[in-house]
């Protein structure tokens, strides 16, 4: 063999195992199947239940139990798999409100059905639809429709809340809370007092709008004292919103207490001459 020859098959040997070298490193990339849900709504029989008003934000998704991701609806994500698969779906919120927070619902049914899933190709879900778990507890809802509403004006108020029949969220009415000049603070709560569970999740869903903050918390019963418990400041819209308010953390800082009235405060404070909050579909609701 010529030396040139020699040189040559080096050569040879030397880029054939740079490129499998190569190929072990990179190796080529699967292609992955696609899943796009559009839009997750609630559904609720109301008379057991309340609204089926909601605020799912974004989309929490499994296949087969495994965790793939967290996306903001509209979504459209990869899978890497490939065949029959059961795809799972879960509602997520923003827990009190917050971009930060946000968590699958754990009183929502989660969304599972088997999907053939193609390399390149994807499986769309327009519009799925969750509910909430059949065991789900319904401590208080009150829908501010009929003669009556289940809170109370407390005594630190200088004025009382109203029954509004042109703002509602839906339905007939909602309350409103509203506050001027020297009437400068209301306050209002539950008229009953509720046990509430530690170490489970426990749920306060209501409707609002308002041009004027506003807090929202526990009043929290001992046997020899009550404490109030702002939980959340909740900011202005102008337009109707849904919130979420998680009460575990109030809950397991009071786990002495006998029993819990939902508690709404509204105070006008400095720099303004007038608030108004408007309430809707006020639910308590834990496992």
């Amino acid at each position: 063999m010529t030396i040139l020859r020699a040189i040559k098959l080096v050569l040879i040997l030397v880029l054939t195992g740079s490129l499998s070298s190569c190929n072990l490193i990179n190796p080529e990339e699967k292609i992955p199947a696609y899943v796009e849900v559009n839009k997750i709504l609630v559904s609720s029989d109301y008379l057991t239940q309340g609204t089926s008003a909601n605020a799912v934000e974004n989309v929490w998704a499994y296949a087969d139990g495994q965790y793939i991701g967290t996306y903001q609806l509209p979504a459209r994500f990869p899978v890497l798999l490939s065949g029959v698969h059961k795809i799972q779906l879960r509602a997520g919120i923003l827990v009190n409100g917050i971009d930060a927070t946000r968590e699958a619902y754990s009183l929502y049914k989660f969304y599972e059905t088997d999907v053939e899933l193609k390399a390149g190709e994807t499986t769309v879900f327009d519009t799925t639809n969750v509910s909430y778990f059949p065991s789900i507890k319904y401590t208080w809802y009150e829908d501010v429709e009929g003669s009556g509403v289940s809170l109370d004006t407390l005594p630190a108020s200088k004025v009382a809340f109203e029954i509004d029949t042109t703002q509602a969220f839906e339905g007939n009415g909602c309350l409103k809370l509203y506050v001027h000049d020297s009437l400068d603070v209301l306050e209002c709560a539950s008229n009953e007092a509720y046990k509430l569970p530690l170490g489970s999740d426990c749920f306060l869903e209501l409707n609002y709008k308002c041009d004027h903050v506003f807090y929202v918390g526990l009043i929290s019963n001992f046997s020899t004292y009550t404490l109030k418990n702002p939980v959340i400041r909740i900011n202005p819209s102008e337009t109707w919103k849904k919130i979420y308010i998680k009460l575990n953390a109030t809950l397991s800082a009071n786990g002495t207490a006998i029993d819990h009235n939902v508690w709404f405060r509204l105070d006008l404070g400095t720099g303004g001459t007038s608030g108004t909050v408007y309430l809707d579909n006020i639910k308590l609701i834990h496992p």
